[in-house]
């Protein structure tokens, strides 16, 4: 699963962060060996404590030196000021939070190449909501991954059966990683499907500026808008036969989900869940059961792997 070729794209979307990085700290993060730049998940960069770099097994702290230990040393640890910490995030965002405001009041904000940038700090509100967060102590980078055939198994399970697929998995199990895997095989391999992403994170497709960064295939993508209003607008103009979306959250997801199935559209999503008992007890799942609008429901694993599949199950089986 893990080819030379997944390989070197992973790499690549490392060093698209660690270029975007303040000069005090770029040098050092540009310089790490490719076996831990294609390996690593996230970037935690914390004012004036640590920078972190999560991997499929492990957090590792970076050193001023450029090495990368298991233990936290103050002194030795690279550091980013309070200051420079806040500046950086400003940069980021190109100078301009207003035109990141949608992204910011949720918690993050996505850069090029789908990377998506947690943000810790405090929390403002206005008129009882989430309005912006300022100050800010943390970032998040979630390194956006690729792994070509990492769906190959889900894909020659369900290709002829014209039935939803609902993706779970825990944070950083690969669910996006497996969606848009599949949007590439279904948009190419015969029988070929029109595939309509609704991305609203930019993160199945890294969409930015009118490019689109990963391959998906022939698949259309409406990027930044949210799911409900992407997919009518995809039923109503695209003629789909499958809309991939991700992160099924509320309510409101379902419902437009129940729309589209009316007009004979599959859906292929994913779902934050760490079991199929934790699944259940999820508001959302009454929908799903009553529904059928997912006839699959695929459990990924929570190992060190990206993207592995622990089981494949009929709704029927686990009603």
């Amino acid at each position: 699963m893990f080819c030379e070729e997944n390989k070197k794209v992973n790499i690549e979307k490392f060093n698209s962060i660690a270029r975007l990085m303040p000069l005090n700290i770029k040098k050092v993060i540009c310089d790490l060996p490719n076996d831990t730049k294609s390996h690593t998940l996230e970037i935690r960069i914390k004012s004036d404590r640590c920078i972190n770099l999560i991997t499929e097994n492990d957090i590792y702290f970076l050193n001023k030196d450029g090495t990368i230990s298991e233990n936290f040393d103050f002194f030795k640890s690279l550091k980013l000021s309070f200051e420079e910490l806040n500046d950086f995030f400003w940069r980021l965002c190109s100078y301009s939070i207003y035109s990141f405001q949608n992204q910011i009041k949720n918690g993050y904000i996505t850069i090029n190449g789908g990377n998506r940038v947690g943000i810790c700090g405090e929390i403002v509100y206005e008129n009882g909501k989430i309005s912006n967060i300022k100050n800010i102590t943390s970032l998040n980078f979630r390194i956006a991954k690729e792994i070509k055939n990492c769906s190959k198994e889900i894909y020659d399970k369900i290709k002829f059966d014209n039935a939803g697929v609902l993706i779970l998995g825990a944070p950083c199990s690969g669910k996006t990683t497996i969606l848009r895997d599949l949007a590439r095989i279904f948009s190419t391999q015969n029988p070929m499907k029109k595939v309509v992403i609704i991305d609203e994170k930019h993160e199945i497709s890294a969409f930015n500026a009118g490019k689109i960064e990963f391959d998906i295939g022939f698949s259309d993508v409406l990027a930044g808008v949210s799911k409900h209003e992407g997919a009518m607008m995809a039923v109503k103009h695209l003629s789909p036969d499958i809309i991939i979306c991700d992160e099924i959250g509320n309510k409101r997801d379902c419902e437009y989900i129940t729309e589209c199935l009316n007009s004979g559209v599959r859906f292929i999503a994913s779902m934050h869940a760490n079991s199929l008992e934790e699944f259940k007890l999820r508001p959302q799942s009454k929908f799903i059961f009553e529904s059928h609008a997912f006839e699959y429901i695929v459990l990924l694993n929570k190992s060190s792997k990206i993207g592995e599949v622990k089981s494949i199950y009929k709704l029927s089986e686990i009603l």
